[in-house]
């Protein structure tokens, strides 16, 4: 399957993949107006990289995202729990945004899975 390169819009943010070296970058703010739509290709990648059973590493790096978008991103990361592949999570959120880590705190309480909570200035 071709990695994902999508850039980022005001609406949505931008998502790399590297099947090669097990990466996935997802940046910017995530308020797609058809989120289902919009994260199809990202869980389609995932569907298929998990077959691999090889490593990922999973950056995020958002600014603000809405219901939709956090309801994909938990089917996204319960696929990875299921197939029981070796991971890394890394949640960036800025200081001060409760908001953005109860989101992500959540997401790794749902999934199962364990994140690196990573408190920066600026993403």
């Amino acid at each position: 399957m071709k990695d994902l390169n999508l850039p980022e819009t005001y609406k949505n943010p931008k998502i790399t993949t590297d099947s090669k070296n097990g990466y996935v970058l997802i940046y910017g703010r995530s308020i797609p107006e058809y989120p289902d739509k919009f994260y199809q290709q990202l869980s389609n990648w995932v569907e298929w990289y998990v077959t691999k059973k090889q490593p990922v590493t999973i950056d995020f790096k958002i600014i603000y995202l809405n219901t939709g978008s956090w309801r994909n991103l938990l089917s996204i990361l319960i696929m990875i729990e299921k197939a029981e592949i070796p991971y890394h999570i890394n949640w960036y959120y800025e200081e001060d945004d409760l908001q953005l880590l109860r989101a992500g705190e959540d997401l790794a309480t749902l999934s199962g899975l364990k994140f690196n909570f990573i408190e920066v200035k600026e993403v």
